[in-house]
């Protein structure tokens, strides 16, 4: 039995991948987001700690972000999650939901159509924010909690 496409309008789209050359794929805003608006609940698969180290040698190693409540574990998200680019001032938030195992991807500020969706600078797996000073990132790797 053929798969069926599933019907999805324009108008139902928050966010769509975008490819570029020289630059790795993104996600911009299909539409106009309002602040505070969730625009995605992306599972995560959960790295133990004495797995990180290898994944850290690997091309998965930025986007492998910090995970509660081991530390020292880490997370990859999955879905658009993993796409969005970073940004030293970036437009969402990531919230973490460890019970749930999953990320919140949250409009930080109004985001117009077309413009590129982004989240905080990335963790680095030596625990070191990629930024100094009043720009750095938190104690929980630019995420909210």
């Amino acid at each position: 039995m053929p798969v069926s496409e599933p019907e999805i309008s324009t108008a139902d789209l928050v966010a769509a991948i975008t490819l570029a050359a020289g630059r790795r794929r993104g996600v911009d805003a299909a539409c106009r987001i309002v602040a505070g608006e969730i625009i995605e609940r992306a599972p995560v698969i959960v790295i133990p700690p004495q797995h990180v180290p290898v994944l850290a040698e690997t091309d998965l190693a930025p986007y492998l972000e910090p995970w509660p409540p081991e530390d020292g574990a880490a997370a990859l998200p999955l879905g658009f999650a993993a796409m969005y680019h970073d940004a030293a001032e970036p437009n969402l938030r990531v919230v973490r939901r460890p019970d749930e195992s999953l990320v919140e991807i949250v409009a930080a500020v109004d985001i117009e159509q077309g413009r590129d969706m982004t989240v905080p600078r990335r963790w680095r797996l030596g625990g070191a924010p990629q930024e100094t000073g009043s720009r750095a990132a938190n104690a929980n790797g630019g995420h909210d909690d």
